[in-house]
């Protein structure tokens, strides 16, 4: 359900009530799992006092990952690094890749797919990626080019649930690329109607927060780009994640203020607004060259 963009706040009482049962019957790996997916649905919807206790306290990320290595759990360490991983990253903590680099260098693979799979893809990619930006290290292009190159085969074999996912991984390498606004902001707006219409409010609500950081950074467009992070707070405060919301309206002030209604539209900016259809021929924006894919662009430094 969290992959699920359903209601964080449902999700949170849906666990803890699952939580309750299986720890009546002493179920610790299946009450752990529980424990890592609430830390995450707590973080973000600001309610990190409310994180359950372990041993009679609650666990600082450290200790909870010490309990879960002694637990011998493979599996259940992986999930608390990408969990982390995926909500470091929504609240642009810069802490999001020390975790993707622990589940990047796991042993732990996935060997079917899991609901989870397509948006540890996602944020694997984009955590990478924004790292390969800042350091320039040529490994980090190649771990986003991995996920990609993941969603892109699970989108080609028919998994609707990966369709907005790769689209806007797609936008993303079209910012790299120094593509013209106009088609940058088609490729965000297909991202962000993709999601909304497959039902994926937070999906949407990451891609009109990274349309509106693309634009408060070209300084090509105020208007466009208050546009999207507005739209990206709504959809975030109607997910339930409170702790994004008050982060947005610290950092971007004014800029992230739209007015809300009932019904949310997943639109881009309101002059752009239109209807993309799902089906794949319409990811018109893809970097379809393999060898130019695999290059990072030749006017960035690389080690």
């Amino acid at each position: 359900r969290l992959a699920a963009g359903l209601s964080l706040a449902n999700v949170a009482r849906e666990v803890n009530s699952f939580y309750s049962q299986l720890k009546c019957y002493n179920m610790v790996q299946k009450c752990n799992l529980l424990l890592v997916v609430q830390r995450t649905v707590l973080e973000l919807m600001d309610r990190s006092n409310d994180m359950p206790k372990l041993m009679g306290e609650v666990l600082d990320d450290e200790q909870f990952e010490d309990y879960l290595e002694r637990s011998n759990a493979d599996m259940l360490l992986f999930l608390f690094w990408m969990y982390s991983m995926q909500s470091r990253f929504i609240l642009d903590d810069e802490s999001a890749v020390k975790f993707g680099e622990k589940c990047w260098k796991s042993t732990t693979r996935f060997q079917s797919a899991f609901v989870f799979s397509g948006p540890y893809f996602l944020f694997s990619a984009l955590a990478a990626l924004d790292q390969w930006k800042k350091s320039h290290k040529k490994k980090y292009w190649k771990i986003f080019r991995r996920f990609h190159k993941d969603l892109k085969a699970w989108s080609d074999k028919g998994n609707p649930n990966t369709t907005h996912l790769l689209a806007l991984l797609d936008a993303e390498l079209l910012v790299v690329r120094k593509a013209n606004a106009e088609a940058v902001q088609n490729a965000y707006d297909n991202a962000i109607l993709i999601a909304g219409r497959l039902g994926f409010v937070h999906n949407a609500a990451l891609a009109n927060e990274r349309a509106g950081k693309y634009f408060l950074k070209s300084r090509s467009s105020r208007y466009l780009s208050s546009g999207y992070l507005g739209k990206a707070r709504n959809m975030f405060k109607a997910w339930g994640a409170t702790a994004k919301v008050n982060q947005m309206e610290n950092r971007y002030g004014s800029l992230a203020f739209e007015e809300e209604s009932e019904n949310l539209t997943f639109g881009g900016s309101d002059e752009t607004s239109r209807c993309i259809s799902v089906n794949k021929s319409n990811r018109q924006h893809t970097i379809t060259s393999a060898d130019e894919f695999k290059r990072p662009p030749d006017d960035v430094g690389r080690t």
